[in-house]
């Protein structure tokens, strides 16, 4: 997930009924494994349903990567992974610098990464970046959402198979998850989410309870909170993020005076080339970003800074799109409700809730496909103890977010970590790597409250 990127947390779910899935994942036929990348990887494919509802309705194949567990003698299982995105999953396995983050973890278990369906080598989508919208700023009237809408759904209609778009939530994504677990042949499975990949964790429990050993989930992706919830929560978050970098800019001495006082000064009258909508976006995506000094060299300067191409037109917004639309919807996707909601937004943080809640809602306002996982509580019966870790100042995936998935998970345990950093155990932190691993190895859970010093 890049670094300056924003997500929308505000998820709930029509779940399609599992009752034929049992059937369908013991049909599954086994893997045949081969040598890619290097003599350390195997590969394989999985043919698996388009439509999981219609299984005789065609079907895709799922690419798969398998980095075996160091010493067949010692190996205890397999781990299923996605790192999140949501993007590829092969290159964990297949780029030796990834690869080597999951070293601790071969030591034990076989690692198994795919690619979501919809990308990579999992048939994928072929959007077209020159349609792709990046007026993301705020809006002004009906006639400019409206215009907006239309022109996201130009881009989807550049993605090729309509056939697809459909299917591409994390409750699909899941159903392939069980899919893999059939075809590894193991009864139940050990799986680690990271990021968007807890949303697939969270899917699969709710589907199939009985069929996990084990599931790690690091840097929450709450999947509980509706999208109007989700954008006064952010509210809040930015009121705190401007407060930090007005303390951090004094202690840094990065502006003189006041710099939300120059901040608004810019916003009035404009900086260089930078209109105050210009001013407003970049801000907001800098604080998210946690780019404290990156707002500070924009305040300093021209305007230009407030300009910068990866900022404005972040990456994350088009690989993924297409199931992120499916499970995260900007509802009410009408004008006036959302300009009722960023008024609302604005009472609790007046100068850059606006932005917020715009750049999120117009995502996937006007995606043509019905979202078919959207937000809602979940309590899974049957299910082990989940672990759960995420850092304080996550800025994509709000700790407070990982309070409530922990506490609809009876008998869950959630790391806690004091920062800012997005994917603990990939960006390899001791603490949360060490409980991990006695988790995934013999079900060992820290206490239900654990505070990594």
């Amino acid at each position: 997930m890049p670094r300056l990127s924003v997500l929308a947390l505000s998820l709930t779910g029509v779940l399609l009924a599992a009752a034929a899935m049992p059937a369908a994942a013991s049909s599954t036929p086994a893997l045949s494994w081969s040598p890619c990348g290097d003599q350390q990887v195997q590969c394989a494919t999985l043919p698996v349903p388009r439509d999981w509802s219609a299984p005789q309705a065609g079907r895709l194949d799922l690419a798969l990567a398998r980095v075996p567990a160091r010493d067949p003698a010692t190996r205890r299982g397999t781990v299923l992974a996605q790192f999140g995105g949501p993007g590829p999953g092969l290159p964990w396995a297949t780029d030796p610098a990834r690869r080597a983050r999951l070293a601790e973890l071969t030591e034990s278990f076989d690692v198994v990464v795919f690619d979501v369906r919809g990308l990579g080598a999992s048939a994928p989508l072929r959007c077209d970046p020159a349609t792709a919208t990046d007026d993301l700023g705020i809006t002004g009237s009906q006639f400019e959402h409206t215009a907006h809408q239309a022109r996201l759904r130009g881009f989807a209609r550049t993605c090729g198979d309509d056939a697809l778009l459909p299917h591409l939530a994390a409750t699909d994504v899941a159903r392939d998850v069980d899919a893999i677990r059939a075809a590894l042949g193991e009864q139940r499975i050990r799986y680690f989410g990271n990021s968007y990949g807890t949303l697939v964790g969270q899917a699969y429990a709710e589907l199939f309870p009985h069929r996990v050993q084990a599931m790690a989930l690091d840097s929450v992706l709450d999947h509980t909170e509706p999208f109007a919830e989700s954008m006064l929560s952010g509210a809040r978050r930015m009121a705190g993020r401007l407060d930090r970098f007005r303390d951090w800019c004094r202690e840094q001495r990065c502006v003189p005076g006041d710099p939300l006082r120059l901040w608004d000064r810019l916003v009035r009258t404009g900086s260089g080339p930078a209109t105050p909508a210009d001013i407003r976006l970049a801000s907001m995506l800098y604080l998210f970003g946690e780019r404290f000094d990156l707002l500070a060299e924009a305040l300093r300067g021209d305007g230009s800074g407030f300009l910068r191409p990866d900022v404005l037109r972040p990456g994350h917004l088009q690989p993924g799109r297409a199931q992120l639309c499916l499970d995260l919807p900007t509802d009410p996707a009408d004008f006036t409700g959302l300009a009722e909601l960023v008024r609302r937004a604005e009472r609790i943080e007046p100068r850059l809730s606006a932005a917020f809640v715009w750049f999120q809602a117009r995502q996937c306002a006007g995606w043509p496909v019905p979202a078919s996982n959207p937000p809602h509580r979940f309590q899974p019966a049957g299910l082990p103890p989940v672990l759960l870790a995420n850092a304080t100042e996550d800025p994509a995936t709000p700790y407070d977010g990982a309070q409530r998935v922990h506490r609809m998970l009876p008998g869950s345990s959630l790391i806690t970590v004091a920062g800012r950093k997005h994917g603990l155990y990939l960006s390899g932190e001791r603490c949360v790597r060490d409980r991990v691993h006695a988790y995934l190895l013999d079900g060992t859970l820290p206490p239900p409250e654990f505070r990594c010093p």
